[in-house]
């Protein structure tokens, strides 16, 4: 007797299952289309008026496959809707990236006009007509190689290190007496030491200061002189240590001249000067002052004796390296200890005003044989030099 073979199991379908899997995937493609509308209305601000009309075309593309693939899931119309979203996703990423181009060129324009070849009125028109014409989808991707941009001036303020050097002795003032021993001589290693040091600060001080301070050293090596914004494209493109160098052409051209504007010898102090007191140079710590920032290390003069007014409680006075005279005093101040009350006496740095200022130099003037000139820290002997 032959064994019985049983035919193939027939496995009914889990038609439940099945549903729960068509309705999962409907609600993830609702989801999905709910989030690029979404962010669809989220960068739509970020485009300028003349590219959104090809964005929202690509767009409603979109859209149109969405609903082919509701009504016909197939491959087919999947890969409809990727190519569709693709093209969408390029035409709004181009349009994202020229609209963020414009914004940067507009904002660097209000920023500050003078450093541009153009006048407000050409650069409204200019500015309109860019945000506002119609592109096509094709325009907008032939504009990647050629964004909006602003033409920059060419006419540059160089920082001529001779009146440079005269405004730096004038901001060091106070400071030029320490360099001179008993007998008047001049210790110009040491002068030339911190007219170096200030010098550079002073060029580091802006961005602006270092570019236009590039620019007038890079003839003095033998480069072109910049006439043009291809000029000055050629020599910021150059290494950074070629360019340093440009920089320390002029910061030795500055120190020269600082060097050459200060006496090399002081006039020994005659019989009526002998009661004049004297300034006591001291370092502060770093600390913020309020207005003026973080300072740290500038050299303040000691008074010999104490002020009056508003500088009562002064105990010295500095220059930082924008010119600005800061004094430090001391104060009390209240501190709450428990249930008591406490004064405790603080250091405090901040901006002298105008009348302190002109209340510290008359003091100078009268007490310490010191008067503040352009040029100069000096007597009223020799109004070209300290004597």
């Amino acid at each position: 007797m032959a064994d019985f073979v049983p035919g193939n199991i027939i496995q009914t379908p889990d038609f439940g299952r099945m549903a729960q899997g068509y309705v999962q995937q409907y609600r993830q493609e609702e989801a999905a289309k709910n989030q690029f509308l979404n962010e669809f209305d989220k960068k739509e601000g970020l485009y300028l008026e003349g590219y959104k009309p090809a964005v929202q075309e690509s767009w409603n593309n979109v859209q149109s496959v969405m609903d082919m693939v509701a009504q016909d899931d197939t491959p087919e119309n999947r890969r409809k809707l990727k190519e569709a979203y693709g093209e969408y996703s390029t035409v709004a990423g181009t349009a994202q990236f020229l609209s963020d181009g414009y914004r940067k060129n507009v904002s660097a324009y209000k920023a500050d006009p003078a450093k541009f070849a153009i006048g407000s009125e050409e650069f409204l028109d200019i500015s309109d007509d860019y945000r506002l014409r119609k592109r096509t989808r094709n325009e907008m991707l032939d504009e990647v190689n050629n964004p909006f941009s602003l033409q920059r001036s060419t006419k540059y303020d160089l920082l001529n290190p001779y009146d440079q050097s005269k405004q730096l002795v004038s901001d060091s003032q106070m400071k030029l007496p320490d360099f001179y021993n008993a007998e008047g001589q001049l210790n110009q290693g040491a002068l030339r030491a911190y007219a170096e040091r200030r010098a550079r600060a002073q060029v580091n001080a802006l961005p602006e200061n270092i570019e236009r301070a590039m620019v007038w050293g890079a003839p003095k090596e033998g480069y072109p002189e910049v006439k043009s914004i291809e000029d000055l494209q050629m020599i910021t493109g150059l290494d950074q240590d070629l360019k340093d160098s440009f920089v320390d052409r002029y910061v030795d051209e500055l120190t020269n001249n600082y060097m050459d504007l200060v006496a090399q010898q002081l006039k020994t102090e005659d019989k009526d000067s002998k009661d004049l007191l004297k300034l006591l140079p001291y370092e502060s710590s770093r600390v913020a002052v309020p207005g003026v920032g973080d300072i740290e290390g500038i050299e303040f003069q000691a008074f010999a004796k104490p002020l009056s007014g508003t500088l009562k409680n002064a105990i010295g006075f500095g220059v930082d390296p924008m010119g600005r005279y800061l004094v430090e005093e001391v104060v009390e101040r209240e501190v709450r200890s428990g249930r008591t009350e406490q004064k405790k006496k603080e250091r405090v740095i901040r901006e002298a005003n105008p009348s302190e200022i002109a209340q510290i130099t008359n003091t100078l003037s009268k007490d310490y044989g010191l008067t503040i000139s352009e040029k100069s820290v000096s007597s009223q002997e020799d109004p070209l030099g300290i004597r």
